[in-house]
């Protein structure tokens, strides 16, 4: 299945991150799709890169429903022969009794109402998957990046963690933060910086077909 991403990509090297996600409720049109926002770390070319995620996603394959809930994933190889979500992961332990992966995650916001988010620890990405043949699912809040604050989806906060002494987190460089988007008239990114630091709106409408 194919993906489609509106992505701010940190070229430098890191060994941690975090960030505020906005909580929306993006539509799916079956369970062949689903759609994330959530921050990747990431290393390795791509053909064996090693990743983990965290955010939340609509995936009705996974949880038989097309709430927004929170979601992890992880591979060693860029998803050829590794790949899980949540607990399925080997090894994963939960340590909470309060908050757990799959969580349902309720209120989400509202098209200019009030807004939610959860601050998560992992750089900040929405991604959509969609079946040939398909009309592509919505992305955050549905609305294009430059309707703004309580329209468009965002992530805010946004910082790093840039040296394996684990100094701890600071803004990222400006000069190497990259907007990445392969499907710009479905879905889109812009960033900014203000006095919470760096963000970015992105997310789409999506009905839209793609081939491959």
């Amino acid at each position: 299945m194919p993906n489609r991403s509106a992505v701010l990509e940190y070229e430098n090297r890191i060994v941690g991150g975090r960030a505020t996600i906005n909580i929306w409720n993006p539509g799916v049109n079956n369970a062949k799709q689903y759609s994330v926002s959530s921050m990747w770390i990431a290393n390795g070319d791509a053909e064996k890169m090693n990743s983990i995620s965290v955010g939340w996603a609509v995936n009705r394959a996974l949880y038989s429903d097309n709430k927004s809930r929170l979601n992890t994933y992880w591979t060693a190889d860029n998803s050829h022969s590794t790949g899980c979500f949540n607990t399925f992961c080997p090894g994963f332990v939960q340590v909470s009794s309060k908050i757990f992966l799959g969580l349902p995650l309720d209120p989400v916001s509202t098209y200019n109402g009030p807004q939610f988010d959860i601050a998560v620890r992992g750089t900040g990405t929405g991604i959509s998957q969609l079946g040939i043949g398909d009309l592509s699912p919505q992305m955050g809040s549905a609305h294009f990046p430059e309707e703004g604050y309580g329209k468009a989806a965002f992530v805010k906060q946004i910082q790093v963690i840039p040296n394996i002494d684990l100094s701890g987190y600071g803004d990222p460089d400006e000069h190497s933060l990259k907007l990445y988007r392969d499907a710009p008239h479905c879905y889109d990114v812009e960033k900014g910086v203000d006095k919470q630091g760096h963000y970015i709106f992105f997310g789409g409408p999506g009905n839209c077909t793609f081939q491959v």
